[in-house]
């Protein structure tokens, strides 16, 4: 529809129309744009459920259990079952703490995405945005005015098509190879046997977004099989993404060809928890992965595409295995947080059928976005969107401030960096120059780094995640 205005509108310049003619998108479609984006939080105050007991972990290595009471300019306040009174900690020496509660996830469908010049990330509704900030509405927040300098990029909850499959929900909906193997609780599958696959054939489409969570702990021994034909046991004609600690890789694999190793990667800080994606685009016989939202690879396969099926196999050949947040949806060609060029120095539009437009992002209102271009204005449904990349030449990013921590989503999926205030009564409380002073509900958070600008390599291992 984008290509077939631009060329009536070209047509009309050659004709002599005026230059500077407003260009509405689809603007046959008379009835109004709404805001598909829903921001999904709890649905009544108090304290999210708890799994477990927080735990608290120190830059020396050392780590026990309790419950975070508060925190303010001059310590930590921790509780444990064991102890007569509250404990104090004094924050220099504070690695993280990871909290017991289930943190309530940010719902991915309709989400917009809100990246900032120093690798935070938001996620809510845009109110508005215009010359100097951007109000996203948020369930954890209220509404966080951000400080356009400091805006990056702007992933569309109109770039995210409806998932095909989410889960997992039980382990009933799976083919588990090596019965026993796997199990299922409280949105998770667990591996706990060595030499275990589980499989489902999710109708992965012909150009596919396959992501998930993976926690491990020990050693990380563990392929996903994807586009494969056999979804009950390892094999089958499909491509594999290989991984053992530090070093992965992705294969073709045939029942009659055997495999062949299309490219490798390291991986050099592999936390124990992280999130992976798969994105395939089956036509041009391309696979891009990505580790936590940053491009690790992409690979192109040269001969036929190996893949016969439409399933997914997880298989572990170590244990102590977990995995969640499993999604499978049509992928709109959008790479994520980095693009393959560099930001340039103009703005930029990645629309969910691929085309490409520069210029300069002016507003964002009621779902509609203004976008000039050399030829004229543009106004561009929200829902027509991918992602808009800021250009560089005005980016700010806020300065580093001692008693700065990043506050991590549930799953990893974003972040904030804040100068931390205090932590009582569910409630995080800090500044930033990104968007001022602010107030963040506890329970969309899965854990808090401290000393962020500490170099903390000379610690002792830290325990992985207990499960």
């Amino acid at each position: 529809m984008f290509k077939q205005g631009l060329v009536a509108f070209t047509s009309a310049l050659m004709i002599g129309s005026s230059l500077f003619a407003q260009l509405e998108i689809n603007e046959a479609e008379k009835s109004e744009v709404k805001n598909v984006i829903e921001v999904a939080g709890p649905q009544e105050d108090g304290e999210a459920k708890r799994e477990k007991p927080d735990d608290i972990k120190f830059i020396s290595g050392d780590y026990f259990k309790g419950k975070l009471v508060t925190i303010d300019d001059k310590a930590l306040t921790w509780s444990h079952p064991d102890a007569l009174s509250s404990i104090l900690f004094k924050k220099d020496n504070l690695d993280k703490v990871s909290f017991g509660h289930i943190p309530v996830t940010l719902r991915r469908s309709g989400v917009t995405d809100i990246t900032l010049t120093n690798g935070d990330k938001l996620f809510g509704l845009i109110d508005e945005l215009n010359e100097e900030y951007l109000i996203l509405d948020t369930w954890y927040a209220g509404k966080i005015k951000l400080e356009r300098p400091m805006i990056q990029a702007i992933h569309s909850g109109g770039g995210e098509s409806k998932a095909i499959f989410e889960g997992p929900n039980s382990l009933d909906e799976w083919q588990v190879a090596n019965r026993g193997s796997w199990s299922f609780k409280d949105d998770y599958l667990y591996n706990t046997r060595q030499y275990g696959g589980v499989g489902k054939d999710v109708k992965l489409p012909d150009k596919s977004n396959l992501e998930f969570t993976i926690s491990w702990k020990s050693r990380l021994n563990f392929q996903v099989h994807f586009y494969t034909d056999r979804v009950h046991s390892s094999g089958g004609n499909c491509y594999q993404l290989v991984m053992n600690n530090r070093y992965c890789y992705v294969q073709r694999y045939s029942n009659h060809e055997g495999s062949d190793q299309l490219g490798s990667f390291n991986l050099n800080s592999l936390n124990d928890k992280f999130k992976v994606s798969i994105r395939t685009d089956k036509e041009k016989k391309s696979i891009l992965i990505l580790i936590d939202d940053k491009v690790v690879k992409q690979i192109n396969d040269p001969g036929n595409f190996a893949g016969k099926g439409t399933g997914v196999l997880f298989y572990s050949h170590q244990g102590d295995i977990r995995l969640s947040n499993i999604r499978v949806n049509q992928w709109n060609g959008a790479i994520g947080n980095k693009t393959k060029q560099e930001i340039k120095s103009k703005d930029s539009i990645l629309f969910v059928n691929k085309d490409n437009v520069t210029g300069a992002l002016k507003t964002i209102k009621e779902g509609k976005v203004v976008f000039e271009t050399p030829f004229a204005p543009l106004t561009i449904p929200t829902d027509r969107i991918a992602s808009i990349v800021l250009g560089e030449e005005g980016y700010e990013k806020p300065r580093r401030n001692r008693g700065d921590v990043e506050a991590y989503f549930a799953n990893s999926m974003g972040r904030i960096t804040l100068k931390l205030k205090s932590f009582k009564d569910g409630k995080i409380t800090g500044s930033s120059e990104n968007f001022g002073d602010g107030e963040f509900d506890l329970r969309a958070f899965e854990r808090v780094i401290f000393n962020i600008y500490t170099d903390k390599k000379g610690g002792a291992e830290v325990e992985k995640e207990d499960w």
